[in-house]
């Protein structure tokens, strides 16, 4: 598994205060397998969902797989139109997954999308493997896009902690820790919502493991 990020430090003004902020986790420990009912958050879906039997040190896994019907997604959004509310918050946004698939008939995104059943969708701030990558990509898009190349190749080998935190204009992703790329343009400001697909582009079967989902939402006002 790989190692967890602390949210950064001085990035919300208040960070004890729900008034100004809101904080949620989901570690899959619980719910089902059903559209809706996955997880402590009931994340909507599509594609094959299933309950993957815990490893040692590490309870808790989703299984997300496409099925052999090419153009298929796999994918874990959040339901409901208040989450879809977030546009020009700040916000800290963590995914643990494992990939199970990587050719070049396999997209994955994770991060913060306004299509989740697309590919892509029009707005979104997220680490992507398009079909022909065989690195991973930073992206913020705003109808047209930004992608900055890691460096980092796609392995199927480990999980992998993805971090995205807007903050002052700007967006910086994390890869395992490690600061990998900061975005300046195409950031979105429309609505959002987090989630995490895979899709594939040929008729076989697209499999990846999800662990665990963070966020932390700045700027609210109640």
């Amino acid at each position: 598994m790989a190692t967890l990020v602390t949210p950064a430090a001085g990035i919300w003004s208040s960070p004890t205060d729900f008034h100004t902020r809101s904080h949620f986790v989901d570690d899959f420990y619980g719910g089902g397998g059903t559209d809706g009912a996955i997880g402590a958050l009931g994340w909507g879906a599509g594609g094959t969902i299933s309950t993957v039997t815990g490893v040692a040190n590490n309870p808790g896994l989703v299984g997300l797989a496409t099925g052999a019907s090419s153009g298929t997604y796999a994918r874990l959004n959040l339901y409901g139109g208040g989450i879809q509310l977030l546009s020009a918050n700040d916000f800290d946004l963590s995914w643990v997954f494992k990939v199970g698939t990587t050719d070049v008939d396999t997209t994955i995104r994770a991060g913060i999308s306004s299509g989740w059943a697309s590919n892509p969708g029009t707005n979104g701030i997220y680490f992507e493997k398009a079909a022909a990558d065989t690195n991973w990509f930073t992206t913020t898009r705003a109808t047209t896009e930004t992608r900055t190349d890691t460096g980092i190749a796609v392995s199927t080998a480990s999980y992998i902690t993805v971090r995205m935190v807007r903050t002052s204009g700007l967006v910086l992703f994390y890869f395992n820790g490690a600061l990998v790329a900061t975005h300046t343009t195409t950031i979105p400001t429309a609505a959002v919502g987090p989630g995490i697909h895979i899709l594939n582009s040929a008729a076989a079967n697209k499999t990846m493991t999800v662990d665990y989902f963070e966020m932390t939402i700045g700027g609210l006002t109640r």
